[in-house]
């Protein structure tokens, strides 16, 4: 058998088992219909291989040979917010809000009294109660900008998440910590969303973390749409710390309205197989818009960034500095555009 045959013949095998493992929910209405409406979009794309451009360094065989299973609802086996407290990032405090395995842990969390107005919490309870800011929102950044076969999968497969939404004019003093805690007893797989919507003039600061109990080999698949009002100021950073054993693939997309400034730190420390796909959207015009990124990696690590910083209205500024430290066979990947309308 040819090595191409042998590729594809796990791509398509993969696709399969995700396709006939589509889970009935029992959903109704538009959630449903998202979810097959991603679903049949997978289907029709499947994975990507290496003869894909925008995967040309980066090959996904790995991750679906692992043939996880989509976790359930952990027991967490009695871990508690003093286990979780050794996640913690020194000197940040404030709101914490913790998913174990894609599924959210109200008793690991610890969420303060915040502003009136301000929602904060599970998205898949949002979900549930057909919340109209989630249906306005929800999955209508990321799929136009930076599409992906995993975005289409991380929405037909979508467990949980977190959902923020901060109207106009308000400052949370305290940054947000957003703990995706992986507990693998076993090859899991976990489909992570986030929808982040901060109205104009409103101030936050965000943290997006994942980590692992124990080193064992798992895949997250996340996804975050952050959606940002006028002269609204947003700081986000991304710290990813999984297992060496795991792999993680993650979408990111900004969509920003006139007069923001907006920044976005991404650490990579984990994993052995990372696909960061990060874009964000000028959508208005005297923006000031910042993506860095840092990833200290050795052995047989492999972290892959794609960037897209958009230019889609004038008189903007962005700024982007990616660096990286490899040791031992660890490969990194970097492939950057910015885009200057006309």
């Amino acid at each position: 058998m040819s090595t191409r045959v042998r590729v594809d013949s796990v791509l398509e095998n993969a696709r399969e088992r995700y396709l006939s493992s589509f889970p009935n929910r029992g959903e109704s209405g538009w959630m449903r219909d998202l979810r097959q409406a991603s679903l049949e979009k997978f289907a029709a794309q499947g994975f990507p291989s290496t003869r894909h451009e925008e995967w040309k360094y980066t090959d996904v065989r790995p991750i679906l040979e692992l043939g996880a299973q989509v976790a359930e609802r952990p027991h967490l086996n009695g871990l508690a917010s003093s286990g979780v407290a050794e996640f913690a990032i020194p000197g940040l405090h404030g709101h914490r809000l913790v998913f174990v395995n894609g599924h959210f842990a109200p008793e690991l969390s610890d969420i303060q009294e915040m502003p009136q107005g301000v929602t904060f919490g599970s998205l898949a309870e949002h979900m549930a109660h057909d919340s109209e800011l989630v249906q306005e929102h929800l999955n209508q950044y990321v799929v136009k900008t930076a599409p992906t076969p995993f975005v289409d999968l991380n929405t037909a497969f979508l467990q949980d998440g977190a959902f923020l939404h901060v109207p106009q004019g308000i400052e949370i003093d305290e940054p947000i910590h957003l703990l995706f805690l992986s507990k693998p007893e076993s090859a899991t797989e976990s489909h992570v969303r986030n929808l982040v919507l901060i109205g104009a003039q409103a101030r936050v600061t965000l943290v997006e973390h994942y980590a692992s109990t124990h080193d064992a080999p798992y895949f997250t698949n996340s996804v975050t749409e952050i959606v940002v009002g006028k002269n609204a100021r947003v700081e986000h950073t991304k710290l990813q710390m999984e297992s060496p054993l795991a792999f993680h693939v993650a979408s990111t997309q900004v969509q920003q309205e006139r007069d923001v400034v907006f920044s976005s730190h991404n650490f990579d420390f984990g994993g052995r197989i990372v696909r960061n796909t990060s874009s964000a959207v000028m959508g208005g015009e005297n923006i000031e818009c910042t993506m860095n990124g840092l990833y200290l990696i050795a052995g047989d690590q492999h972290v892959d960034n794609h960037t897209a910083m958009d230019h889609a209205m004038p008189h903007c500024n962005s700024y982007e500095v990616y660096t990286g430290v490899l040791d031992d066979k660890a490969r990194g990947v970097f492939n950057g555009k910015i885009f200057v309308r006309r």
